[in-house]
């Protein structure tokens, strides 16, 4: 089912699994897209990473508060205005 949608849909597989919007994709440089393909492809076999795919969904469809200043380690955290992630 995954091969089918990276094969015919590879927009929504972009849009489900790397949180990008199609448009996004579609305006970055040909070298990009190649990229964002190979990320599509690096994903299977999917049945080898299904818990952390379903971790993953759990996590971003009910993210628990996390206070920030309390991590101890150096931390980079970064966002981008068209993540869909809304953060």
């Amino acid at each position: 089912m995954f091969l089918s949608g990276i094969t015919l849909a590879p927009e929504v597989a972009v849009k489900a699994l790397l949180v990008t919007d199609a448009a996004v994709v579609a305006q970055a440089s040909a070298e990009e897209q190649v990229r964002v393909r190979q990320i599509l492809w690096q994903t299977l076999p999917v049945s080898m990473r299904a818990a952390g795919l379903i971790n993953d969904a759990k996590l971003a469809s009910h993210p628990s508060p996390v206070d920030l200043a309390r991590i101890g380690a150096p931390t980079l955290a970064v966002s981008v205005q068209d993540n869909r992630f809304g953060t």
